[in-house]
């Protein structure tokens, strides 16, 4: 089963981007492809966001701590 991703919805954009420069689209229809690329991008920019943000719940790299420990006093 093929599936969608990230690549391919890429792929999608640049294909409206290259259509519209050459003129591809009807007037009628630049509403409508206009609603797709904006979704398109939206969902690709969260997804770039997401990629650089660390894991809610993930553990992140703790600094050494220095332990302390008290000598025995004599009696």
């Amino acid at each position: 089963m093929a599936g969608l991703h990230v690549d391919d919805i890429n792929l999608i954009r640049q294909v409206i981007e290259i259509a519209s420069t050459r003129g591809a689209f009807q007037a009628g229809e630049l509403k409508s492809v206009g609603e797709v690329y904006e979704k398109v991008t939206t969902f690709l920019n969260e997804v770039q966001e997401n990629k650089e943000q660390p894991k809610e719940g993930a553990p992140q790299e703790e600094q050494p701590t220095e332990q302390v420990t008290e000598e025995p006093k004599p009696e």
